[in-house]
């Protein structure tokens, strides 16, 4: 998902053929993106409620996931984002880069890392942002408050941190 990935596949195929000094055989692009993943690229892993997961880290990346959001997914019910990011990060500039205002819910969290912001801060800013915000520590824990939360056509959406998606990537697939 996103129509940004065409760029990034045009500058893998125009690396590809750099190195090798000729272009790529087109039997083996063809090849290569039937059978290629992206984990945690929006990579969607359950349905019912739609549960996405972005290893968005910074500014163009939530912006990146945002438009691919609005882009590719009708709005049928609610939107609840779980976030956490590591430090050296703008909580708020990542909150208004990822379109929280759009989201029914927020649910703030913290990856099991040492460069970890702690989810109070980043519920303190989208507090001052007027989203209705929650904090729930853990990211497995903050999964499952949001599938409480959310039914069949609601959404879900894990970002912030490749450390956040990471560690729910596997609660999340069970749950597909």
């Amino acid at each position: 998902h996103g129509a940004h990935q065409g760029d990034n596949l045009a500058t893998a195929v125009a690396a590809v053929e750099a190195f090798f000094g000729r272009p790529s055989e087109q039997d083996l692009v063809e090849f290569a993106l039937a059978t290629v993943e992206l984990p945690a690229r929006f990579e969607v892993v359950a349905h019912g409620p739609t549960i996405v997961l972005d290893g968005a880290h910074n500014p163009p990346g939530a912006r990146a996931a945002s438009a691919t959001l609005r882009e590719a997914f009708a709005r049928l019910g609610s939107w609840v984002l779980v976030v956490g990011m590591l430090s050296g990060k703008d909580p708020v500039e990542m909150l208004e880069a990822l379109g929280a205002d759009e989201f029914d819910a927020v649910i703030c969290c913290e990856p099991d890392w040492s460069r970890a912001i702690p989810a109070d801060e980043i519920a303190r800013a989208a507090s001052r942002l007027g989203l209705s915000v929650e904090v729930v520590k853990n990211p497995v824990e903050a999964l499952q408050r949001a599938l409480a939360v959310t039914a069949g056509d609601d959404l879900i959406i894990v970002t912030g941190s490749i450390y956040v998606v990471g560690e729910i990537r596997a609660a999340a697939r069970a749950i597909g």
